[in-house]
């Protein structure tokens, strides 16, 4: 007797489109130069040692001696930026996320950019003007795990945050357990953020 080949995920998929075709999508547009849609589609295509290779001609990959120096430098050049909301910390850890984001607040702080008040949500310090992210969905506040924000000012038992992608403000409880400083994510939270 014949076996039948085992059905791997999207197996279906393949045998539908060999039918009936598929449409692709061809046009890259969230990258508004030139460079950048090459970029992207050097990593789409696998080769991902030319696309880290533009990305390098174009000054957005710095390479340090150690460690500590290359985020020294990062934070150096992120301190720089004045429109936070384009301009995010990609990292592989949660543990860097949490050093970067404590010396990104620390910076931002030392400078002046951040309100002297303090405001604890859940466990963790914030100051009007820092960039914070929620971690979870959460329906009563009409927000989604990853969207930014700005805290404002804590207000009667809250604190005021306004969202990025509507300007809206949202009334957070200071129990929530679920708000994080927003300087610095992992590039697996990153996805679907938008940035320049």
């Amino acid at each position: 007797a014949r076996q039948l080949p085992a059905i791997q995920a999207g197996a279906p998929f393949v045998s539908l489109s060999r039918i009936l075709g598929m449409a692709t999508l061809q046009d890259i547009r969230r990258q508004l130069a030139e460079w950048g849609r090459v970029m992207v589609r050097q990593f789409a295509d696998g080769d991902v040692r030319e696309g880290v290779e533009i990305l390098r001609r174009q000054g957005l990959i710095h390479i340090g001696p150690t460690p500590e120096a290359t985020s020294q430098q990062l934070l150096s050049e992120w301190a720089k930026e004045t429109d936070l909301k384009n301009v995010l910390i990609l990292v592989g850890t949660h543990e860097e996320v949490n050093w970067l984001n404590r010396e990104a607040q620390r910076i931002r702080k030392e400078a002046g950019l951040l309100g002297t008040s303090s405001c604890v949500i859940g466990e963790r310090e914030f100051h009007p003007g820092d960039r914070v992210i929620f971690g979870r969905n959460d329906r009563k506040l009409g927000v989604k795990n990853g969207t930014f924000g700005t805290l404002i000012r804590q207000q009667h038992g809250s604190a005021v945050i306004q969202l990025d992608q509507s300007n809206k403000c949202v009334f957070v409880p200071l129990n929530n357990e679920h708000v994080r400083l927003g300087y610095a994510v992992t590039t697996h939270k990153s996805q679907g953020a938008t940035t320049q």
